[in-house]
């Protein structure tokens, strides 16, 4: 297979490294932010610098670095910011403000329940205390430093300077937070339609094993029925056979019988005519399932499940589904299934499972992983962007595949390892 390119290894490398890359643009901009800000109240003169624009900057950074895994701390810490900008009561922080305002649309797109409407909230709240903070520092103590608060009028300018802050400050957040949630029904849109595509293109791959199973059934079950009777008719109609023809046609009907049964055992799971084994959508589900057909499954999950549209969640499944059928039809039942399974930024999904004794001591290659459907795990693994690998002792084999959580179906290499 082709080397990824220079570009899918950046790819790879970013997302191994997405925390640490994160908090480092984080700091960059705080750094920008504290720049700017600085600047803006007198870089250069006699003009102190309030230590609370800088603590208002440095929560920029931290702002930035949890803003998508946690969004409600993100939103926390940029309520403090600007209470941090209101208690200098002398300057307005321009890039503390945009930070603010960036960080309120990525928690309109990302959060979930409570910190949602915690966001929505903060729109009008925050635009209230915001026109009553700029009225205060820009109009209301300029006049008490110059004695013009009681002028005939200025009562005025105020109530009319508070009224275009309120609806300065209104459309500011009130447009961080709708770009937020249309972005949010952007990627509510495309997940849909790659869930929709998935099921499309799963019922698809569905009607060709249907019509694949049909045509070996016409071809391959008719036919060795039509062998087994014709042996079986020629043994029971001639009485006077020989002993070593009637122990060919014997063996002949024994091998007959044994392979319809293959086949029809093939064909059922090629037409997902097992649903214990073929149809759960969770890996909860499919462990279940596999309990209750007497398969052992010690389940080890750390992390948090992505959605069921992305195509790392619907790559793992399918992966550990053929991997505890195998398991069930191959391999030592009365030994448990190790399975470990950690969503982190890269998927790993790691099934270790019991040899047949009997298997191993004679050196039979059945149940071996070629003989598994590996070839199949590998496809799907390298379709998800993703990698398998795959080890085997005399006594138990295991099954370890890597995918990205996030990233689209990309071609990626596949490892294959033999212990």
């Amino acid at each position: 297979m082709p080397a990824p390119s220079r570009l899918a290894r950046l790819y790879a490398w970013a997302d191994q490294h997405r925390t640490a890359l994160t908090w480092a643009w984080g700091a960059l901009w705080a750094a920008f932010v504290a720049l700017i800000d600085i600047a803006s109240v007198g870089l250069g003169t006699n003009a102190t610098v309030p230590w609370l624009l800088l603590a208002a900057s440095a929560l920029t950074a931290p702002m930035f670095a949890v803003r998508l895994k946690h969004p409600a701390l993100a939103l926390g810490l940029a309520w403090l910011n600007a209470i941090l900008q209101m208690a200098t009561l002398s300057v307005v922080a321009f890039m503390s403000s945009v930070s603010i305002l960036l960080t309120l649309f990525s928690v309109s797109r990302h959060a979930e329940g409570r910190t949602r409407k915690a966001a929505t909230a903060s729109v009008p709240v925050g635009a209230a205390i915001a026109s009553g903070y700029l009225t205060l520092a820009t109009l209301v103590q300029p006049a008490l430093q110059q004695n013009a608060l009681h002028s005939p009028g200025y009562s005025r300018v105020i109530w009319q300077g508070e009224v275009a802050y309120l609806m300065f400050v209104s459309f500011a957040l009130g447009c961080a937070w709708l770009a937020g949630q249309l972005m949010r029904s952007r990627d509510s849109y495309r997940a849909s339609r790659t869930q929709t595509r998935e099921a499309q293109r799963e019922a698809q791959r569905q009607r060709e094993r249907t019509d694949l199973a049909r045509d070996l059934h016409d071809v391959l079950a008719h036919s060795l029925s039509v062998m087994i009777s014709l042996t079986d008719g020629v043994r029971i109609g001639t009485p006077d056979l020989p002993e070593r023809s009637r122990q060919a046609l014997d063996e002949v009907s024994d091998t007959g019988r044994q392979a319809l049964g293959d086949v029809r055992s093939f064909l059922a799971r090629l037409r997902a005519e097992q649903p214990d084994e073929l149809s759960a959508t969770t890996v909860e589900q499919l462990c279940e399932r596999m309990r209750t057909a007497g398969l052992d499954v010690a389940l080890s999950t750390t992390g948090r499940a992505p959605e069921l549209a992305t195509p790392g969640y619907a790559a793992t499944v399918r992966i550990l589904r053929e991997a505890l059928t195998n398991a069930l039809r191959h391999g030592d039942t009365t030994q448990p299934v190790q399975l470990l399974l950690d969503w982190g930024e890269t998927i790993t999904l790691q099934v270790s499972n019991a040899r047949l004794l009997a298997s191993a001591l004679a050196g039979d290659s059945r149940g071996m992983p070629g003989h598994w459907g590996l070839t199949g795990m590998q496809e799907r693994a390298q379709s998800a962007g993703g990698t398998l690998s795959v080890s085997q002792t005399p006594t138990t084999w295991t099954i370890i595949a890597r995918l990205p959580r996030h990233a689209d179906a990309a071609a990626a290499p596949i490892a294959e390892e033999h212990a």
